[in-house]
């Protein structure tokens, strides 16, 4: 955690952002460590770390793409926290406006490249890193888009965290000149998992969440709303306070959609790990722990 504090401290201090930039930007990488030191698996950190290192990469250059990872992370973070209305919600974006915020998650994209292309690699390394960079980063868009658009939840969840923890897969055989293709199907895998498992995950504890809050169409509510077309008329004063989303929680649970999500939690678990089995023993080891830790009884961190 210190390697990485003092990599990201140093990629902001590079940059030379103005202010208020620089501070808005210190305060997203901030809310991004408190993830990290809360969980010490955290997946946007390990799966480009421990990618890498399967692919032959030393400690300190591990260390690095996933700082790199890190900073693609914020930018997604803060962009989908604008988009979504939800900066009134979080304590480090109070304060700011959605434009702000927005132009915060444009200069992330930024100093993620820079992170990457400021490594010492060799320069058709850069250009594989940067070439998937650039496709994952137009799938994400693509998916956020859809998700605005209120799409297909599966769908979403593909474009969304699948690109993305793709791209974060990729770094290493990209690195290594190998074939990516197996790493990327992975990495598509993993994420697709730990987005659903997220969702679920406010369904299956006691504790007040936005999503319930908002009825925000995950999958659990999506799939209980097929069931139960009642449900839709839950919101129509406002946000659920704590002791509807309860309620909410009980009648979405009545429908067996709890139970059907995480069902599907499991078919994705498994095929993650059958795509971990895919790859070079080495990466297989160290990449199926980030499949084994997901629980929907926990908060997985995304």
């Amino acid at each position: 955690m210190r390697r990485l504090n003092e990599r990201l401290a140093k990629s902001l201090a590079l940059a030379s952002l103005p202010e208020p930039l620089h501070s808005q930007a210190s305060a997203v990488v901030l809310k991004a460590l408190h993830t990290a030191e809360r969980f010490p698996g955290w997946p946007v950190v390990r799966l480009p770390y421990e990618a890498m290192r399967a692919c032959g990469a030393g400690d300190a250059l591990a260390g690095n793409v996933a700082a790199a990872a890190v900073l693609f992370y914020c930018a997604a973070d803060i962009t989908d926290d604008a988009q979504d209305g939800e900066l009134a919600a979080n304590p480090a974006w109070q304060g700011w406006d959605w434009r702000q915020a927005v132009n915060a998650g444009n200069a992330f994209v930024f100093l993620a490249l820079a992170e990457l292309m400021a490594q010492r690699v060799a320069a058709p390394v850069k250009a594989r890193w940067a070439t998937a960079y650039a496709h994952a980063g137009r799938r994400l868009t693509g998916g956020q888009a859809l998700d605005l658009a209120g799409g297909n939840e599966a769908l979403v969840r593909a474009e969304k965290s699948g690109a993305s923890w793709a791209f974060l897969a990729s770094v290493g055989p990209l690195y290594a000149d190998l074939p990516v293709q197996p790493w990327r199907d992975f990495g598509q895998a993993l994420g697709a998992l730990y987005q659903l498992a997220t969702d679920v995950h406010p369904y299956t504890t006691p504790f007040p969440h936005r999503d319930l809050a908002q009825g925000k169409p995950t999958l659990p509510l999506a799939h209980a709303l097929a069931l139960d077309p009642s449900l839709a008329g839950l919101w129509e004063q406002g946000e659920l306070d704590p002791r509807a989303q309860a309620a909410l929680r009980a009648r979405v649970a009545a429908t067996g959609a709890v139970m059907y999500a995480q069902m599907r939690v499991d078919i994705l678990k498994d095929e993650a790990t059958e795509l971990a089995a895919s790859l070079p023993p080495a990466a297989a080891r160290r990449l199926q722990p980030l499949v084994d830790a997901v629980n929907v009884a926990d908060d997985v961190a995304l």
